[in-house]
């Protein structure tokens, strides 16, 4: 919501479309339990494992004060967040 907030402030669109995703989410839906469990896991960390790295560039190297601030702000979260799916993604291997 932040971060959207900033976006809006600065005239950029913003989206709450799942987009592309609707294929993945179509393919989740179809698994059983286990199965969904482990791939939305291992889709969550290869996820955060890429908004990371796109979050720690911009903290260092955006242009805009605001995003980086919230970049700064956001990155230990996300960072606990992929650490918990890492520990999850442990269980089914």
């Amino acid at each position: 919501q932040r971060l959207a907030a900033i976006a809006r402030r600065l005239g950029l669109p913003v989206t709450q479309s799942l987009g592309s995703h609707y294929a993945e989410l179509a393919q989740l839906r179809g698994l059983s339990r286990r199965s969904f469990d482990s791939a939305y896991v291992r889709g969550n960390v290869s996820d955060h494992r890429t908004v990371i790295a796109m979050v720690e560039n911009e903290s260092y190297r955006g242009g805009n004060y605001d995003i980086r601030a919230w970049a700064r702000q956001t990155l230990p979260t996300l960072r606990v967040h992929l650490s918990l799916f890492e520990s999850a993604e442990r269980q089914y291997h």
